[in-house]
Order: structure tokens, then C-alpha cells, then sequence
């Protein structure tokens, strides 16, 4: 399916493509569905704590010593981060 824009227009979406490390097609399906966009930064960052809480729940199920308090702190703060994120996207 083709779609005409003024070069104006054409210009915006590419750039906010390039932002977010997708091509037009997938920015265009996204917004006809309403689905939010992450910025590859994001994206990257989500993915990276995400990780070190697979890291986290890793250490505890292998390990006696840890504390438990400590480990619940850590989990509040990865989620915590990752909210965040998820909210300044949402907000830009």
C-alpha cells in the first residue's frame, strides 16, 4: 500500500524513525494500532535491567547468603527504573 505525505511530514516521521531504530512501515503499523514506541536507549536499558534481575533471582536461588531484605531492595529498585522509563517514553 503506498502513502503520499508532504515532504514536511516525510522529513518528521524519518527522523522520529532514526530515533527509535525502526523503519517507516513499522512507525506507520504501530501508530494505526496505538502501540508505544521505545527509543533504542530504552529499549536497550529495559532489556540490560532486565538481565540483572535474571542475574539477581540467579544469586539468590543459588546462594544461602544472601539477605533476603537486600535482595528485595534490589528488585524494587530494577522495576522501579524500569517504570520510569516506561513513563518519560510515555510522556515524550
Amino acid at each position: 500500500m503506498a502513502c503520499r505525505l508532504p515532504i514536511d511530514e516525510k522529513v518528521r516521521l524519518q527522523a522520529e524513525c532514526e530515533a527509535h531504530g525502526i523503519s517507516l512501515s513499522e512507525l506507520l503499523r504501530a501508530r494505526a494500532i496505538g502501540t508505544r514506541l521505545l527509543s533504542r536507549i530504552e529499549a536497550q536499558a529495559i532489556a540490560e535491567l532486565r538481565r540483572q534481575g535474571g542475574l539477581l533471582k540467579y544469586l539468590v536461588t543459588q546462594s544461602d547468603a544472601i539477605d533476603p531484605r537486600q535482595v528485595r531492595e534490589a528488585i524494587s529498585a530494577i522495576v522501579d527504573t524500569v517504570k520510569r522509563i516506561g513513563d518519560q517514553a510515555a510522556a515524550t
